[in-house]
Formats: C-alpha cells, structure tokens, sequence
C-alpha cells in the first residue's frame, strides 16, 4: 500500500463519522453526544449533563477540539515523515557522490602511474 494511500485509509478511519439512520446530528439509538445523563449521554460533565441543545453545543466543541487536535498531530507527524523522506533522500546522492569520488580518485592514481612511467 502506499503511502498517499495509507494515509487516506488513516484519514477516513480516523476523522470520517458514519452516523446511524437516526440522524445527521450524530445521534444514535442511546442518545445523542450531550443528550443529558440518563438518556445514554452519560455523565460527560455538567454541560453534558444539562441536556438540550446547551449539551448539543457543548458536546459538539468537544468533538471539535479533539477532531482539531487529531488533524494537527497527523499534520506534524506528516511533517516529520517528510523531513525523514529528505533525509534519506540526502543520504542517498552522499552514498552517490562517496562511489563518484571513489572512481574518480582510481582514475586519478591509474593516470599517475602512467606519467610516472613516461
């Protein structure tokens, strides 16, 4: 798999929300995020637990908060991956330029040896 696809698979586990049939708004069979305790919105604090639409509102900043969190660390983690990808990439015309130097010094020893004879 590569890459670019990996990170797609990642992306839509992560990030994309398949809600039930219910609704849009996220809300399941037990209750939707910030439905208020007892109606399967658990006790997520007392927003939450306050119910209507203060708890919709409260619950949907949480999922916005981690959603954000979650897009910023892949975001940096991406970063990294790049910064390695170059890095390899550097090492790689090193090892390139060390075998171009090795054969240009043989050159070199080869045709002062052929001097050295004249």
């Amino acid at each position: 798999m590569s890459y670019r696809k990996t990170l797609i698979y990642v992306w839509n586990s992560i990030y994309k929300r398949k809600f039930s049939s219910s609704g849009a708004d996220g809300a399941d069979v037990l209750g939707g995020l910030g439905s208020g305790a007892g109606k399967g919105g658990g006790a997520g604090g007392t927003i939450r637990e306050a119910g209507g639409s203060l708890g919709k509102y409260g619950a949907a900043k949480e999922e916005e908060y981690f959603y954000r969190k979650q897009r910023d660390q892949l975001e940096e983690l991406n970063k990294q991956l790049e910064k390695r990808k170059q890095v390899c990439k550097h090492a790689e015309s090193v090892e390139h330029m060390d075998d171009i130097i090795q054969k240009n010094r043989k050159r070199i020893a080869r045709l002062e040896k052929c001097l050295r004879k004249k």
